[in-house]
């Protein structure tokens, strides 16, 4: 009932007035019911006052009650629902319609309405706000379908599904016409896009990741590849009025994280023959390709068909699968309806291990949605029939508790609210009177399927030694790794802090011997790698060099804190810009700019750059950049971690790649950006002339900032962090956000440009954190304390950002699992996942302060 009945009656009158229907008994009895009947009335008012037309939508609503129960419930359950009915008001007389509840719609109807709403487009940014209207209109009524009952949640899954391959499918064609303005390619789209995870097995969640991986077909080269799968991305991910698409995950690609965006089809091929893991054999089970080039589907079929259905397989085979599946379920809590004991992925593994075992000989068992695949296995006998019918049953009621968590606020979360009431809510959204039986019957349910999965798995050794985390190593390795406790040590410790480089060791021959013997801790000079280069360039050689340079830097930065990431790679870029540069020609010089200057990269950095020319080696330069632009392009297809980036060069994309000190100058006494000024003022000399520096500083410091110039810039800052940081993460994105590097670089930068009548223009300039918060104290600009504020906190951020890329999470947003703050916290002595947000929380606020108070000095 209602917690306060006077405002409840005052809320009622409200919507009564606006539908002009007197229908406040019916309020009273459908919301009433509901343990948050207070916020679920004052949810429908909202909705209410967005609508134009309220009063027909009243008499749909008193003329069907059991449809009006189910738009109620969905009110109570999902404030994200509500936001949806409050934006498109329209939409909210869907859910009263019969017809429109009756069935699931599928991909090719999905497509057809999206192709008529394009017809009335007048761009790009419109065509993908029509895809996402399409999408809130659809997860709406299927939410709907679902809070009523009206459908098998198969079905659902199914619907949520399709809804998303066919706005996949025109994002594609969207996103490819607007590509083919920029060059001269093919009208039909060349990429394919392969599908896995839930919605390759048509079992998509209301809030799910989609996996996906690019797939490059004829007509193509790898750098317009690249820049579309790019482009893609954003298309599917970037947030608009109507939020995204889908958020993306590209972390099945080959050779994960680290390798190109897209593949052409051999390299892919060649992947999975010489190089896939088990578990990403298992992951292409349920998979399936979107395209529009003719034979890319066939192919990513005849590819599934040849990997997965291979025939036997060695227990070493299901046992790495097993000892992936301990690992997941170590890191995370026991309430994790997903990877938690007796969960989902429980249900899952078991049917893709049925189905890989046996889809050689049974092909009715090579299907993708796992459902149906339990209700073959048991007829085949492949799994015990009860055992199947069991599974299933339990699969259902556990992916039916999932969607109604997540329909809460579309979070992709797995467990029961911790706020009392709102589990009560998703309790009495599933039947329940209470919280209490729907945890009791939940329990009882993953107990009986975590039977079942052990009883499929027995006999099956999933790790010799769960506790050593060393499962992944080749049998060759075991043996030093029994006798030797040091090379045992620093393995775990690999496997422990930086699970994301395991897979890299089959990408750099050595390093993983070396992580073994102890030698990978003894530093090396990068340039002895690349000397052979210098003189004879290879592709293969240079790309295994970088490969083998950033691994090193990686495993060195875990196993040695001492030695930073940073510089130690930024060493390592230094030596292959060098190779390319010599063949720019003698008058080039390489400038490196931000963070590649500073020697303060991540992992996951790019390398800003410019060069910098003479008038007369200028169209030589040109020629010799483009050319390399080219052949990076073929470096990162071969899993190389180097991006040149020039875009800072005068005029941005449209500027020449190579530019005079001269034409420097009068592009700065022109047409520079205010922002511009702002990125050269951290540049260091790569190769070439050292006295070219000069031109640079002079461009970024030779004038003081003009209140104009000081506004525009303060406004920019605060534009990348309120549209490029989402909303509830402002405190936790290490970079972007608030007390983040970001707030660090601007204020110190800002600084050195407010007295750059201190500097040497013809001298080094401070670049390190360190050195420019040094300097700025002399400088009058900051005092002892903010320095070792910033000091402190820009060494804990970088080294917090390495740590989290390490774990592989890539997107630069502190963590909540307290398995990985545990981790997190270990070099600070600190295990206890709390500590650990608090020490964070207290280090950004102070970084947060003193940025403040230094840009109200700026401002001021």
């Amino acid at each position: 009932m209602f917690a306060d009945e006077t405002r409840a009656r005052a809320l009622a009158d409200r919507i009564c007035t606006k539908m002009n229907r007197p229908i406040r008994d019916d309020l009273w009895r459908l919301f009433g019911v509901w343990p948050n009947a207070d916020d679920g009335l004052a949810r429908f008012e909202r909705v209410v006052s967005a609508m134009t037309g309220p009063g027909a939508f009243a008499d749909q609503f008193i003329a069907i009650p059991e449809l009006a129960a189910g738009v109620v419930g969905l009110v109570c359950l999902s404030s994200h629902a509500t936001d949806v009915l409050t934006q498109n008001p329209e939409l909210a007389g869907l859910l009263l319609d019969p017809g429109a509840l009756s069935s699931i719609r599928g991909r090719e109807d999905v497509i057809a309405e999206g192709r008529r709403m394009l017809c009335h487009t007048s761009g790009y940014s419109h065509q993908l706000d029509r895809l996402r209207y399409i999408k809130q209109e659809r997860t709406l009524l299927l939410a709907a379908q679902d809070m009523g009952n009206l459908i098998p949640q198969p079905e659902i899954w199914r619907g949520i599904s399709e809804l998303a391959t066919g706005l996949i499918q025109l994002a594609l064609s969207v996103s490819w016409n607007q590509f083919r303005k920029r060059g001269d390619h093919p009208e039909v789209c060349p990429i394919g896009v392969g599908v896995l995870g839930k919605l390759g097995g048509l079992e998509l969640n209301y809030s799910s990741d989609i996996d996906l991986v690019f797939v490059m077909g004829e007509g193509i080269a790898e750098p317009d590849a690249r820049k579309f799968c790019e482009l893609f991305r954003s298309a599917l991910a970037d947030r608009m009025g109507r939020g995204d698409l889908y958020r993306v995950d590209l972390r099945l690609r080959p050779f994960g994280s680290q390798g190109p965006l897209a593949n052409p089809m051999p390299a892919i091929e060649r992947y999975y023959e010489n190089y896939a893991e088990p578990w990403e054999t298992a992951a292409l089970v349920r998979s399936f390709m979107i395209a529009e080039q003719p034979g890319l589907t066939d192919w990513w079929d005849s590819l599934r068909q040849r990997t997965v259905f291979a025939g036997h397989r060695t227990e070493m085979f299901l046992g790495n699968l097993l000892s992936m599946r301990r690992r997941a379920e170590s890191s995370v809590g026991p309430g994790d309806l997903k990877r938690g004991p007796g969960g989902i992925r429980d249900v899952e593994l078991t049917v893709q291990a049925a189905q890989i075992l046996n889809g050689d000989e049974h092909p009715g068992l090579r299907g993708r949605p796992t459902v149906a695949m339990l209700k073959e296995a048991g007829a085949l006998g492949v799994i015990d029939p009860a055992m199947a019918e069991r599974l299933s049953q339990n699969y259902i009621f556990l992916r039916t508790v999932e969607h109604r968590i997540q329909m809460v606020s579309n979070q992709q979360v797995y467990s029961l609210p911790d706020d009392e009431l709102a589990r009560r809510v998703v309790a009495f959204s599933l039947g329940y009177g209470s919280a209490i039986p729907l945890e009791t019957e939940l329990s009882a349910r993953r107990t009986e399927t975590r039977r079942d999965f052990e009883a499929v798995f027995s006999g099956i050794d999933g790790n010799s030694d769960p506790a050593d985390g060393l499962d992944w190593l080749e049998d060759r390795y075991r043996s030093a790794v029994a006798e030797n406790a040091t090379s045992r040590d620093r393995l775990q410790a690999i496997a422990t802090e930086a699970p994301a480089l395991i897979p890299q060791f089959a990408l750099a021959a050595g390093i993983l011997d070396q992580t073994v013997s102890g030698e990978v801790e003894e530093p090396v000079d990068p340039r002895e790698r690349f000397t052979s280069l210098r003189a004879h360039y290879s592709r293969d050689e240079m790309a295994r060099a970088l490969k083998s340079g950033w691994l090193r830097s990686c495993v060195r930065a875990v196993l040695t804190p001492e030695t930073p990431f940073g510089p130690e790679f930024t060493a390592h870029l230094d030596a292959a810009v060098e190779v390319l540069a010599l063949h720019w020609g003698p008058a080039c010089s390489v400038i490196a700019l931000g963070s590649y200057a500073a020697g303060e990269v991540s992992p996951n950095s790019d390398a800003d750059v410019i060069v910098l020319t003479t008038e007369e080696g200028r169209e030589a330069a040109e020629r010799g950049v483009q050319s390399s632009l080219v052949e990076l392009g073929r470096l990162k297809s071969a899993g190389a971690p180097f991006e040149l980036d020039f875009r800072l060069r005068p005029e941005g994309r449209n500027g020449r790649l190579a530019v005079t000190p001269e034409g420097l100058r009068r592009y700065a006494a022109t047409f520079m950006e205010p922002w511009e000024r702002f990125a050269l003022g951290r540049s260091r000399v790569v190769f070439g002339q050292g006295a070219v520096i000069e031109a640079v500083n002079e461009v970024a410091y030779g004038d003081p900032l003009n209140e104009d110039e000081i506004a525009a810039l303060l406004h920019m800052k605060d534009r990348i962090e309120r549209e490029r940081v989402k909303p509830g993460l402002h405190w936790r994105h290490i970079k972007l956000g608030s007390g983040g590097i970001d707030d660090i670089n601007w204020l110190l930068q800002l600084g050195m440009l407010a007295r750059s009548d201190s500097l040497n223009l013809s001298g080094p300039i401070p670049l390190t954190t360190p050195e420019r918060a040094k300097f700025l104290v002399a400088a009058g600009f900051l005092d002892v304390v903010e320095q070792e504020v910033l000091t402190d906190g820009h060494a804990y951020l970088c080294d917090l950002r390495n740590r989290l890329s390490f774990l592989g999470i890539g997107d630069d947003v502190f963590p909540e699992n307290p398995d990985k703050l545990a981790i997190l916290g270990r070099p600070f002595g600190e295990e206890d996942p709390n500590k650990v947000i608090e020490r964070h929380q207290r280090t950004v606020e102070r970084i947060r302060t003193v940025f403040e108070e230094g840009m109200a000095r700026m401002a001021g």
